[in-house]
């Protein structure tokens, strides 16, 4: 996100070096530490500059000596770039604007933080050092499927790189990916020694409820009772968007497959229910317990914080044209215009002294608009159709999307 909103498109050709450059720049929280949870890209970036600096070795050569080849993993190693060739390397697809499958590609080099690649076989050896340890010690396997505890007391179902849920009774511990036209997960229930891997060459697919199917399919009675269809009646008259009293987060309750289904940054995700009235999407790190109270609103708890959702207005009045004019972010070098531009109506354009992102602007509320793909954008995700909200008030624009929350950009006189 930091190197689309700098105006780099995730598909144009950059280096690690440049990426630092990128990560270098950014110099505000999006909440204090300990807090709250937003899966971080950047920071396993990071931890992979790190481990080759203190080595002095390339990841690859450390996999293979410290991890794989001990293992007998062969078939798993880091893929830099996407245009790589390896034996047998599935090819990744994605749908383009004309609904036509077309091969996807991103042009970031790759670490840790998403280049790894590897085989249903591989993987299932992977799972099994998790129950059995051979490399690495059961009590550091311990301390990395530990959730993590919040400041305010509420347990994350994330760790120290693994991910810790209760489905149906049983506890399952392992992590999902996605890169350019391609999905994965892990999932290992210790209780019934079995594991579920997920290996998708496409990205219209939800790896962690795919898992979470075929536990039903497969664990059958050791598992608890599973949802029914009709579980989710509280939530079929709630269908909408939401959006946080006071703030600027959104989400939507929309029908998929004919039940409520949850969409926001990840895209469009089943929902599970916790308890009469409790309902959480399934996805597989950041938690969103909602609770609808009766009266059209959604009570939410995120990451432990209570929050309040009202269900916006179906039909809004055209984009405001008085939110045009110029706004900038001295600490980032990013300077923005709202202006509007023929068929597309409102556009808002950022400049940055590393390239220039253009979004379309869609008005959700009376001071909250969508921004929807533009140059230097990726495509949403699967059943989402906005990447960015942009709120306006009388200091200027806050810019909000999955990862990156309240990023100011101040209006210019």
């Amino acid at each position: 996100e930091a190197l689309t909103y700098s105006g780099v498109a995730i598909t144009s050709q950059s280096t690690r070096e440049f990426a630092r450059r990128v990560i270098a720049r950014q110099n505000e929280l999006n909440f204090m530490p300990g807090e709250a949870l937003i899966y971080c890209n950047t920071g396993f970036f990071l931890l992979s500059e790190i481990v080759e600096e203190l080595s002095g070795r390339s990841f690859n050569e450390l996999l293979e000596a410290r991890i794989c080849g001990p293992l007998g993993m062969a078939d798993s190693r880091l893929m830099i770039r996407d245009s790589a060739i390896l034996p047998r390397l599935a090819g990744h697809h994605t749908r383009d604007a004309d609904g036509d499958w077309s091969r996807a590609s991103w042009g970031v080099d790759l670490g840790g933080e998403g280049g790894m690649v590897s085989t249903l076989d591989d993987m299932l050896i992977w799972q099994a050092n998790l129950a059995h340890p051979r490399i690495g010690t059961a009590a550091m396997w311990d301390r990395m499927k530990a959730p993590t505890v919040f400041a305010n007391g509420t347990t994350s179902l994330y760790g120290l790189g693994l991910v810790s849920a209760e489905y149906r009774g049983l506890r399952a511990i392992g992590h999902g990916g996605g890169v350019a036209g391609g999905r994965s997960d892990s999932q290992y229930y210790p209780a019934a020694e079995f594991g579920i891997v997920i290996l998708g060459n496409h990205d219209e697919l939800a790896p962690f409820s795919l898992a979470r199917r075929i536990a039903d399919a497969c664990l059958g009675d050791a598992l608890q009772p599973p949802r029914r269809a009709e579980d989710l009646a509280p939530l079929t008259d709630q269908i909408g968007m939401y959006r946080e009293v006071g703030g600027d987060d959104l989400f939507e309750l929309r029908i998929k497959d004919g039940e409520p289904a949850f969409g926001g940054g990840a895209g469009t995700i089943a929902i599970d229910r916790l308890a009469p009235d409790m309902f959480m999407p399934e996805r597989g790190v950041v938690q969103y317990v909602l609770s609808p109270t009766g009266d059209g609103a959604i009570d939410v708890a995120w990451c432990g914080h209570r929050r309040k959702y009202c269900r916006l207005p179906a039909e809004l009045p055209a984009a405001s044209k008085a939110i045009a004019g110029h706004y900038t972010h001295r600490g980032l070098d990013m300077h923005a215009t709202i202006a509007e531009e023929g068929r597309d109506g409102l556009v808002l354009r950022i400049t940055s002294s590393f390239g220039v992102m253009t979004m379309v602007l869609t008005r959700a509320d009376h001071d909250l608009y969508l921004g929807r793909s533009g140059p230097a954008m990726p495509s949403p995700p699967l059943g989402k159709d906005w990447l960015y909200t942009v709120k306006v008030d009388e200091r200027g624009i806050l810019l909000d999307s999955d990862r990156t929350k309240h990023l100011r950009l101040m209006r210019v006189p």
